[in-house]
């Protein structure tokens, strides 16, 4: 279930948005209102301090910045790019669109959004990643908010391999899911960039659903991933068979240093059936005075 409810203050401005269902309670409270398609607008509610104390927990918690694969690009300061956007049936039957980005191979590739935010305000930043393999050595996976003006003073999540720990860390049937809820404070700035850079591995972006709707999946860390990940490498390596090859080299002429070559492409655990009759390895002139040296002895 995605956010997709705008949520408007009493003076019309956007604020955030929310989810249908909480929108449907706001509005049966008496504390928002219709205000056009997926849209509601929040009551100025002075009538108790509970009320007002209710109004202003719905109004921080419609602060949330959900991530939303349609308002993010690639980054022009990559000279190539690796990934796309592609749209999904997650879990629980809804579809979804995320983002797939990187490979093994890539060097580095980024996308990113930029947002205009109210100044002095808390945010929380939102989003679900997904991968399913362990991360190499080199694989680097990073999360950065900036404000516009001060690139200098960004904030740099490192993700990889668990480093900054997620809010939810769960098995799922596409890999290790992770939920992160990042909090920040705009400060004087309005204009924002929210970038996700990934090197050498490949991951999945997507939005985060409440948190509850992740009970029923089972806790996994990354340690724990990245044990099963390394155990399941180790006896898929002890079980692998190997076929067998047959070789017909019958009447084949070749020096011992191709025979050579050729085997060792095959492998050594390889079973070969080796077929050489008639066949002469080595120099073909050697092999023909060593003939013509035998026939006459033969004769004599």
């Amino acid at each position: 279930m995605q956010k997709n409810v705008i949520v408007l203050d009493v003076f019309d401005r956007e604020i955030g948005a929310t989810y249908p269902k909480r929108a449907r309670g706001l509005i049966r409270s008496g504390r928002a209102e219709h205000a056009g398609d997926h849209t509601i607008r929040l009551l100025d509610t002075h009538a108790s301090a509970s009320n007002q104390s209710q109004t202003m927990e719905d109004i921080a918690m419609s602060f949330n910045i959900d991530f939303n694969a349609r308002e993010f690009h690639f980054a022009p300061s990559c000279e190539t790019h690796v990934g796309s956007r592609l749209l999904v049936t997650a879990e629980d039957g809804d579809k979804v669109e995320l983002f797939e980005l990187g490979d093994r191979h890539q060097p580095q590739t980024q996308i990113q959004m930029e947002r205009t935010l109210q100044k002095n305000t808390e945010y929380c930043f939102r989003f679900a990643m997904t991968r399913g393999q362990v991360d190499e050595d080199l694989a680097s996976v990073q999360f950065i908010m900036a404000a516009n003006d001060s690139w200098e003073d960004r904030f740099v999540y490192q993700l990889t391999q668990g480093a900054y720990k997620p809010t939810l860390s769960k098995r799922s049937v596409n890999g290790l899911l992770q939920i992160y809820e990042i909090p920040f404070y705009t400060g004087t700035y309005e204009n924002w960039q929210f970038v996700f850079a990934v090197r050498q591995t490949t991951v999945q972006f997507m939005p985060a659903q409440e948190l509850e709707e992740y009970t029923t999946l089972e806790d996994c860390t990354y340690e724990q991933w990245k044990k099963e990940c390394k155990e399941q490498s180790e006896n898929s390596e002890n079980d692998k068979t190997f076929p067998n090859v047959t070789i017909n080299l019958s009447g084949a002429h070749l020096s011992e240093q191709a025979l050579y070559n050729l085997l060792a492409k095959i492998g050594s655990d390889s079973d070969v059936d080796l077929n050489l009759s008639g066949a002469i390895i080595g120099d073909r002139q050697l092999v023909k005075n060593e003939q013509e040296e035998s026939s006459q002895k033969n004769v004599e």
